[in-house]
């Protein structure tokens, strides 16, 4: 059956800047299916490691030391809070965008790279004016946040310290001294809603924010070596909404990882295609669980009426 896979015409690569010509036409095919189903007003920004540990690939082979697969090809996604993959970004270095066949406008070319990761994925969204975006520090830089508020799409990220201007918050090295205490909170906004805030837990974290202000204040319990017991620790309203809703790619990485397709061969592209597999299923699993939920909402108030009948 391996032998029998063809993907592309191979009489077309000549000229291309695509380097991933072999499985461009699948991606760009489930890419447009998934864009087309329901996305849910929380999305998240990650990278995804499809592993791969042959070397025929080149450095189309990447390593990122916290992945639970180190080497294999990188892709940057977005997906709703409960894992279902919407859009992918196949890296392939500077011709990545390119490739992924969406043009950027000049406001797009003015920022970094990573940043320009989060604004095509953006630009993809059925509905951005009711969508808030989670991503970490790798992607989110001050030019993004405006440039997704100028298209009235809410952004939380945390944020990197040469990625925010210089806003007057206390500094990393003055909140990370001891007898500045866990739940310290410093935080700035300007005046057309860009939040800033610096909250110290078991690290300083800073982030940016067009969608959730400070307050309320709540807590979270954190555990203390020297009293040898779990403290009370104030916690932002931004930082909660952060945790809560950050995690849906690595939701559908986890389902992925389950049940592998298992694609061994010297053709590196065919490891791409068990991945389009494997991301097909998850989507579809999550698909069916939100139909039985939907469902089991909609046949709730008949079921409370039989148990009164019952009575």
């Amino acid at each position: 059956m391996k032998r029998t896979i063809h993907l592309n015409d191979n009489t077309q690569i000549s000229g291309t800047v695509d380097r991933f010509f072999k499985v461009r036409p699948i991606f760009t095919f489930l890419n447009t299916m998934f864009r087309a189903e329901l996305q849910t007003q929380k999305q998240s920004v990650d990278e995804v490691m499809v592993a791969y540990k042959g070397k025929t690939a080149g450095n189309l082979r990447q390593y990122i030391k916290n992945k639970p697969d180190k080497w294999g090809f990188k892709l940057f996604a977005r997906a709703s809070e409960d894992g279902f993959i919407h859009d992918m970004v196949l890296y392939q270095g500077k011709t990545m965008l390119q490739a992924h066949g969406l043009p950027l406008s000049p406001e797009q070319e003015a920022m970094g790279s990573t940043s320009q990761i989060v604004s095509v994925l953006a630009s993809t969204m059925s509905s951005s004016t009711i969508t808030a975006i989670f991503a970490d520090n790798f992607f989110t830089s001050l030019d993004l946040v405006c440039y997704l508020k100028d298209i009235n799409c809410r952004y939380t990220g945390t944020v990197r310290e040469n990625r925010m201007g210089k806003p007057p918050l206390k500094p990393v090295k003055e909140m990370e001294k001891k007898i500045v205490p866990r739940g310290t909170i410093d935080y700035v906004s300007s005046d057309d809603g860009i939040l800033v805030v610096r909250w110290k837990d078991n690290k300083v974290v800073t982030l940016l924010s067009t969608d959730m202000g400070v307050e309320p204040v709540s807590s979270v319990y954190r555990y203390s070596s020297e009293g040898k017991r779990k403290d009370e620790v104030r916690c932002p309203a931004v930082i909660k909404s952060y945790n809560t809703n950050m995690g849906g790619i690595d939701n559908n990485d986890i389902l992925v990882h389950l049940y592998r397709t298992p694609m061994k061969s010297k053709r590196w592209y065919l490891r791409l295609f068990a991945y389009a597999i494997d991301v097909s299923l998850t989507n579809a699993w999550i698909m069916y669980k939100r139909d039985c939920k939907a469902l089991a909402e909609d046949t709730m108030p008949f079921k409370s009426f039989k148990i009164q009948l019952g009575r």
